[in-house]
């Protein structure tokens, strides 16, 4: 079922000590029993987050990609990827090979 609302205010985020917070926060389901494109969706946004902060915080990095393995999303976008490369064959268009190694890609400041 499409969810029609979009991005709005659904839940009231606190410090697990009851205090408020600064900022704003979005937040991601993470277990198997939410709607399987959102779980998908959340599970590869915590794994590109842990791979980002990696540096900065390499145990939370550690313990997020441990709690929340990807390798279902990887495998999907590994398929999505060889099933695009198979139609572009079919339609004779050239794949960019720098795209692919992510050399024509903006930087994350």
């Amino acid at each position: 079922m499409e969810n029609e609302k979009g991005l709005y205010n659904k839940y009231i985020i606190t410090k697990s000590d009851g205090s408020p917070v600064n900022g704003e926060y979005f937040v991601l389901r993470l277990d198997p029993a939410g709607e399987q494109s959102h779980v998908k969706a959340s599970l590869a946004a915590i794994n590109v987050y842990a791979d980002m902060i990696a540096e900065h915080n390499p145990k939370l990095s550690d313990d997020l990609k441990n709690r929340y393995p990807h390798e279902s999303v990887i495998a999907d976008l590994q398929k999505q990827l060889k099933d695009a490369r198979e139609e572009n064959n079919r339609l004779g268009v050239k794949f960019d090979k720098e795209v692919e190694r992510g050399k024509n890609v903006m930087p994350m400041n």
